[in-house]
């Protein structure tokens, strides 16, 4: 535990119902550029679980590897140590929201910088330009993978994040998409919480679900993405989604709020699929402002996923690998999954399939059969124009001419 004393010069940055958070500068961290120490109140401290807490210190500090805490550090304010005060566990500190994940909005009071909550971008387009928000079909399909992304990582460790709402999960466009979680002292690590699971209104589970597990966070990543892509705070209806939004993509997102909770998607699938759809928005939007002498070109459509089974229920994902062609923003950001990994295991849901239709072979059967006639036709035709240009008749003597003789031989 580090001594509260030790912090430095308090400097309060914000609160909430928990508690205070202040800047803590004597504070550093190899993982992180400046750290942040929030302050438990006195309700927190009497129900939270410290045992639980100091496991996400250990996680980070013993469990990863190096590259994987650094990962982990860039899309989550993770509890890297316990703060006490004579002996008493107070609270923890935990990197600083990066600058990155603030925007600056337009208001009616003028611009201002505000942390860039996801909330901000559950509107329609009209409401992101009047606030200054810049963000096209690409960038939407890019926050929804590292969303997906960051999810499936976070299983792999046997985190599971519960509460998924616009208001904990920040985003950045520049100078590409991100994400970044925070209140990450209420996530299940090893289906341990440290305090009590909580649910944004609106953003709950059907009924009777269990909390903070991966078909939990898979359900929600769901809610996300039908609205963002939706531009709407409040729909569960798949049928809201534009009709530009890739077959497979809308698929994903209708089994995801529609099936029980172990047949949904879980994340992993969704970065292949979303990967796709990133490809796709990226070639229209350079058809979209090709020279008008190319316009006629067209040009060659992505390949389709194939997609081969649906996931299972363990949180193990296969190995995190970085992407190929993104730059990275900060060291840590270079280790997530890449672009299109290899298919997930999930299938969407089958469609009817289609009847056979026997009256074409009926069809094509009589159309042989008219041919053949006509054909016999031609021929005799032929036959006959001959015959008339030759001048023979067919006379009964004729005929007999023609006929073989049979011939008797006699008997020596």
């Amino acid at each position: 535990m580090v001594p509260r004393e030790k912090l430095g010069a308090l400097t309060k940055i914000g609160q909430g119902g928990q508690g205070v958070v202040y800047g803590a500068p004597k504070v550093k961290s190899k993982f992180a550029d400046s750290m942040v120490y929030k302050e438990y109140k006195a309700h927190t401290r009497a129900e939270i679980d410290f045992a639980a807490l100091a496991s996400m210190r250990t996680l980070v500090e013993d469990s990863l590897s190096y590259r994987q805490a650094e990962r982990l550090v860039s899309i989550a304010a993770w509890p890297c140590a316990l703060v006490e005060e004579k002996g008493t566990p107070t609270g923890f500190v935990m990197p600083a929201i990066p600058e990155r994940f603030f925007v600056q909005l337009r208001t009616a009071k003028g611009v201002a910088s505000s942390t860039a909550e996801l909330q901000h971008l559950l509107n329609h387009s009209s409401v992101l330009a009047a606030r200054g928000i810049d963000m096209d079909e690409a960038q939407r399909y890019s926050l929804l993978h590292e969303v997906a992304s960051g999810l499936a990582f976070l299983h792999q460790h046997g985190v599971c994040v519960g509460d998924i709402s616009p208001k904990n999960l920040l985003f950045s466009l520049e100078p590409r998409a991100a994400v970044f979680f925070i209140d990450c002292d209420a996530m299940r690590i090893d289906a341990v919480s440290a305090l009590p699971q909580m649910e944004t209104p609106g953003w709950s589970v059907p009924s009777g679900e269990e909390l903070a597990t991966i078909y939990s966070d898979a359900y929600k990543l769901g809610l996300v993405a039908l609205r963002l892509l939706a531009g709407d705070q409040d729909t569960k209806n798949p049928q809201h989604l534009p009709p530009t939004t890739p077959s497979l993509l809308r698929q994903i997102i209708t089994d995801t709020l529609n099936n029980e909770p172990e047949r949904r998607p879980l994340p992993e699938a969704w970065t292949y699929i979303l990967g796709h759809a990133i490809e796709a928005a990226q070639r229209r939007k350079k058809a979209a402002v090709a020279p008008t002498s190319a316009a006629g070109i067209a040009l060659d459509p992505p390949p389709t996923p194939v997609v081969q089974s649906r996931p299972t229920a363990t949180v193990q994902a296969r190995p995190v690998t970085p992407p190929a062609h993104s730059p990275p923003l900060a060291p840590a950001a270079c280790y997530g999954p890449p672009l299109n990994p290899t298919p997930p295991v999930w299938a969407p849901s089958p469609s009817p399939p289609t009847s056979s239709r026997p009256g074409v072979w009926i069809v094509v059967g009589m159309a042989t059969l008219v041919m053949i006639i006509a054909l016999l036709a031609l021929i005799a035709g032929i036959i006959h124009q001959k015959n008339e240009v030759s001048g023979v008749s067919p006379t009964t003597s004729t005929l007999q001419s023609v006929q073989p003789t049979e011939t008797t031989s006699t008997a020596p």
